[in-house]
């Protein structure tokens, strides 16, 4: 178990007896990025547990990048930078060096960058070449249009290499690569071993941020340190407090580290609408991944940590990956096989609870929607209003969607399942009906706008928000703010601050840098801190109108 300890002269917490946050640097200096770096590497080496999950090749990169003299600021800059290759002519960083060439021929002979020797590929070279290079470079092979914008220009060089050889026979790949790596010059990257190591220290300092989009997880947290160098971002107090390891073994460390990289290459086949590179994804990660999710002994170590520690698991992340394949499959039209792996994912009961009622809600909807299967979606929507991890929300979703299948002209004889149904009822919110004269559109795209009312100060077009705020300072309300809940959100957090980063609860706080506790949106929350909060709401129930 880690010790904890209360930090009383530093709005951060302690994170281990070695390391605390109290030692980050005050400055504005390059400095600010090597001793965060190492600040969070010391901050997991302090960490039995998490050192623990190290072995000794991790432990010697870190030794020698310890011992790195002119080379280390300029790695913790370049590793912050997008992985890909870098002219070393376009380097500069005068807070470091004038001159970077002793820093750079110190990671190269370190093993913390690879030379040019190492770039093979030729659109790699050709896409780092300045544009005018590019274009001399489009002359020597005769292509027609040289005037073509720098990416198409590449694919045209690339193309006319595969289809075309020299006068003497040779391949034009060669030659062209040739000379595009002579106008490129010296060039680097960062050697990947050594970097997917620092990655996955990082990974263990930030584990509670980590997000499916984060493939170069714990980069984040460097910037989050830079902001708290410069006082940008102040975190509250409160105790770190760990008695549960979420990564049972290395083994896991390692599979949670491809998971995010897995995760975050289906995401952006996703974005980029690559759907057919997005299901090579999502089916190879289900070959290399799937025997851990049905691995008893794993679900069983995982069902032993609290719900919210829980997702931090790589089983957890595994699980969010298969839901990306769902929308995967949704986009290519598969219905059928996103219905299959939908069914695989609200078969267990182990990862992602709070997500079953959005799991529930999408399998109602192909089943009825897509299948043509209302009487199928009946049964998934009463399975899913009996299951008891599913909210309120997604409840009532699947009821008006059974309400929808049983009224619908074309189920007839579906008419009278309804009653079968376990229904749904919800108070009713209170509601005011004001009117407004609405100003016609000019497209169907255009926003909704009204005439500012007769006694409004303002004469014009308003939008509905403002047109609710007139109507209330009309009736005396003068300090009104379209919030969205926000501004509820904020008086409730102001008075339940204390409760919400209360001591005792064990798990909730694992991180310096959380804005809130792990458990604050599970069930477990109320749970952990009932007491309290039922003595908080018998005081605001005796405040009187002044205190309020």
């Amino acid at each position: 178990m880690t010790k904890s300890e209360k930090e009383s002269t530093s709005v951060f917490p302690t994170i281990t007896d070695e390391v605390s946050i109290d030692e980050l640097p005050h400055n504005t200096s390059e400095s600010f990025y090597l001793d965060n770096f190492t600040f969070a590497l010391s901050s997991v080496l302090g960490n039995a547990e998490d050192k623990a999950l190290l072995n000794d090749e991790d432990l010697e990169v870190i030794n020698t990048f310890d011992h790195l003299s002119a080379g280390r600021k300029l790695y913790v800059r370049l590793f912050q930078r997008k992985y890909r290759w870098l002219p070393m002519s376009k380097l500069k960083y005068p807070g470091i060096a004038a001159d970077l060439s002793f820093a750079l021929q110190e990671l190269l002979s370190a093993g913390f960058l690879i030379g040019e020797q190492n770039l093979h590929d030729l659109t790699v070279v050709l896409g780092l070449l300045p544009a005018p290079d590019l274009r001399i470079l489009a002359k020597d092979v005769r292509l027609a249009d040289t005037g073509q914008p720098k990416s198409r220009l590449v694919e045209c060089i690339v193309q006319h290499c595969s289809t075309q050889r020299s006068v003497f026979g040779r391949s034009m790949h060669s030659v062209v690569f040739k000379k595009a790596k002579r106008l490129l010059g010296s060039c680097c990257l960062l050697k990947e071993e050594p970097r997917v190591t620092l990655l996955r220290m990082l990974l263990l300092f930030s584990l509670t941020d980590i997000t499916l989009e984060d493939e170069d997880a714990g980069l984040k947290v460097l910037f989050s340190l830079l902001m708290a160098n410069m006082q940008k971002i102040v975190y509250p107090s409160y105790t770190i407090s760990r008695s549960v390891k979420a990564l049972r073994d290395r083994d896991s460390l390692i599979r949670l580290q491809k998971l995010l990289f897995s995760a975050a290459e289906l995401m952006g086949h996703l974005q980029r609408h690559e759907f057919e590179p997005a299901l090579q994804d999502y089916l190879m990660a289900k070959r290399e991944f799937d025997n851990y999710y049905k691995d008893e002994d794993v679900v069983r170590y995982d069902e032993s940590l609290p719900v919210w520690v829980r997702e931090f698991t790589p089983n957890s992340l595994y699980t969010k990956l298969l839901y990306l394949g769902v929308e995967v499959l949704q986009k290519m039209r598969n219905y059928a096989a996103a219905v299959i792996q939908l069914e695989e994912l609200l078969g267990q009961t182990a990862y992602c609870i709070t997500s079953r009622g959005r799991w529930w809600e999408r399998l109602s909807l192909n089943i009825d929607q897509h299948l043509k299967q209302p009487a199928k979606a009946l049964c998934v929507i009463t399975s899913g209003l009996l299951d008891p991890h599913v909210r309120t929300g997604h409840k009532l979703g699947l009821y008006l969607r059974a309400v929808k299948i049983c009224s619908s002209p074309k189920n007839k004889s579906l008419k009278n399942r309804l009653e079968d149904v376990p229904a749904v009822l919800c108070q009713e919110p209170p509601s005011r009906v004001f009117h407004g004269k609405l100003f016609p559109k000019s497209t169907t795209a255009a926003k909704t706008s009204f005439y500012a009312p007769d006694f409004a100060e303002n004469e014009g077009l308003c939008g509905v928000e403002d047109l609710a705020l007139m109507h209330y300072e009309q009736l005396g309300y003068t300090d009104g703010v379209h919030g969205e809940g926000a501004t509820m959100t904020t008086v409730l957090s102001l008075i339940f601050w204390d409760i919400v980063f209360m001591d005792g609860i064990m798990d909730t706080f694992w991180s310096p840098f959380q804005s809130q506790p792990l458990d604050l949106r599970w069930d477990n929350f109320y749970l952990n801190r009932k007491k309290e909060i039922d003595r908080r709401l018998e005081e605001l129930s005796n405040w009187s109108d002044e205190v309020c």
